[in-house]
């Protein structure tokens, strides 16, 4: 068997698709939806299921897929924090900005990594 490319998990990674809330700008400009906590902390929530975006946004709205490699691009150029990967699960991921940065792709835990807050509750 031969091989044309080599895999490694951080390419999978960033090809993986995620569901996130978009709104339609003039000119045909996607815009990824951000949210902020009670204490200030932006951030953009994406999701692995319909389903995990409903418990977070029961109301649901516009969505659309993006790669995680231009929504960590989008990251590193805005204001945010961090990308949560279904924020209200039990057990949600997240990347911070200063990791991407530095090409540190890999979702963690959410546990410490962020500040206390009400991140989970949108």
């Amino acid at each position: 068997m031969s091989f044309l490319r080599r895999w490694t998990r951080k390419d999978v990674e960033q090809d993986r698709q995620y569901l996130t809330l978009v709104e339609t700008r003039p000119g045909g400009e996607i815009g990824l939806a951000f949210s902020t906590d009670v204490d200030g902390y932006q951030f953009f929530p994406v999701f692995t299921t319909k389903a995990a975006l409903l418990r977070w946004a029961p109301e649901g709205g516009t969505t659309g897929f993006a790669p995680l490699s231009a929504v960590i691009s989008v990251l590193i150029e805005s204001p945010m924090e961090a990308i949560i990967i279904d924020p209200a699960s039990k057990a949600p991921r997240v990347i911070l900005r200063s990791d991407a940065a530095e090409g540190r792709i890999a979702p963690t835990p959410l546990g410490s990594r962020l500040p206390p807050s009400d991140i989970q509750q949108r």
